[in-house]
C-alpha cells in the first residue's frame, strides 16, 4: 500500500507544504485537476463560478484493481495518514 498526497497547488507551494509538515509520502501536483475530478474531490470557488477551483482536502483509498474503496473528507493532513492506515 502506498500513500500519495495530491494538490492543485503549484510545485513550489506543494514543496513548501510538504516540507512544513515533513510528510513521509510524496505530494503530487495536479495542475490540470484531472486527478481531482477523477476522485470527485473538487472544491468550488467561493463565488461558485468555478465548480472545481481547487481540491478539497480528502483521502481516497484505491485498491489494486483501481476501485475507490474509501473516501474521507475533510481529511486532517497531520493526523489523518496514521489514523487512516490504522483503520485499514
Amino acid at each position: 500500500m502506498a500513500i500519495y498526497g495530491v494538490s492543485c497547488d503549484t510545485v513550489d507551494a506543494n514543496a513548501a507544504f510538504h516540507e512544513k509538515f515533513a510528510f513521509s509520502f510524496p505530494l503530487l501536483c495536479d495542475l490540470d485537476k484531472s486527478v481531482t475530478r477523477a476522485f470527485d474531490t473538487c472544491k468550488p470557488s467561493k463565488d461558485g463560478a468555478d465548480p472545481c477551483a481547487s481540491s478539497a482536502r480528502s483521502a481516497v483509498v484505491v485498491d489494486a484493481a483501481g476501485n475507490i474503496v474509501r473516501r474521507e473528507s475533510p481529511f486532517d493532513a497531520r493526523e489523518g495518514p496514521a489514523a487512516l492506515l490504522a483503520a485499514l
